[in-house]
């Protein structure tokens, strides 16, 4: 149990203290599970998952995912990081921020009856599937753990990531999928970047076994690790104004032009110089037998 704490929980006063206000708000919420006491408790002789109040450095098992903000860089890291919270964190999500998402699981079961492997107490085909909202777009994201077994009751919980209505979206830090169990030695065990959003078969002592003891040397800690980038929002364009239509200008007449070719209106211009030529002529003729006339009858 204290190698357990000592490897996995910081903060404790802390998490206790938010316990607390969680089984104030909740009323009955916790009344079917098991009270802790330090000097002994009733469980059960077959499995049961995180169902244990008021557990030492964790508080309610029921909370088995919770979230932090990561200040360090990594989430295996308890000491210089702050405590997990349950339920909702609200955050300002600003764009590169880190945040680590823990999950729990104890088989509850006595010890005595786990029979050195072939007893009541194990738990078989244990497989958790931790989901997590990857490459969405939004300010409020969700992360969930259900924990299935063949011989036992599933179990569900969420975590709520509050990024007080900025635009962002979540990637998973490569290689920041890593899983503790105190018969795996002091270390974490690292685990594909696929363990998230895909089932992940769990087994303690024998590690990917699918099969669970009970007691709390058996209990499991998956903890992965979440960045924040911001969506940029392109700035909003005015609409175009319509296009205008240039103002009609009326059609204008051409300046007219002399013809090259003048109309023929009648005779040329040579048969009119004939005609007068011949008038003038004849005019001159009479004139002078006139003239001739008047002299001759003097």
């Amino acid at each position: 149990m204290n190698i357990f704490k000592r490897v996995l929980i910081s903060g404790a006063a802390t998490v206790l203290a938010t316990t607390a206000m969680l089984i104030g708000m909740g009323g009955s919420a916790f009344a079917d599970c098991f009270q802790y006491n330090q000097n002994g408790f009733q469980t059960s002789s077959t499995p049961v998952f995180n169902n244990i109040c008021g557990v030492p450095g964790v508080g309610n098992e029921s909370d088995f995912v919770r979230i932090r903000q990561d200040v360090s860089g990594n989430d295996t890291n308890n000491n210089n990081n702050p405590a997990y919270t349950a339920g909702t964190l609200a955050s300002q999500c600003s764009d590169g921020t880190k945040y680590d998402v823990w999950n729990y699981l104890h088989n509850d079961a006595y010890s005595q009856d786990n029979n050195n492997g072939t007893g009541s107490a194990i738990a078989q085909g244990v497989i958790s599937t931790m989901t997590a909202p990857l490459g969405t777009k939004g300010s409020s994201f969700k992360f969930r753990d259900q924990v299935s077994a063949t011989n036992a009751a599933s179990v569900h919980d969420s975590v709520i990531l509050n990024c007080n209505d900025q635009n962002v979206t979540l990637s998973l830090v490569p290689g920041t999928v890593n899983i503790f169990s105190a018969p795996y030695g002091s270390a974490w065990k690292n685990l594909p970047d696929t363990t998230i959003n895909n089932p992940l078969q769990l087994g303690s002592p024998n590690f990917g076994s699918g099969t669970m003891w009970g007691c709390w040397e058996y209990r499991m800690v998956v903890v992965y690790q979440v960045k924040v980038t911001s969506v940029k929002v392109p700035p909003k364009v005015p609409p175009k104004a319509p296009p205008t239509t240039p103002p009609t200008t009326p059609p204008t007449t051409p300046p007219s032009t002399p013809p090259k070719t003048l109309v023929n209106t009648g005779p040329g211009t040579s048969g009119i110089v004939a005609a007068f030529t011949l008038v003038t002529i004849i005019a001159g003729l009479g004139f002078r037998r006139y003239t001739l006339r008047r002299m001759s009858q003097k």
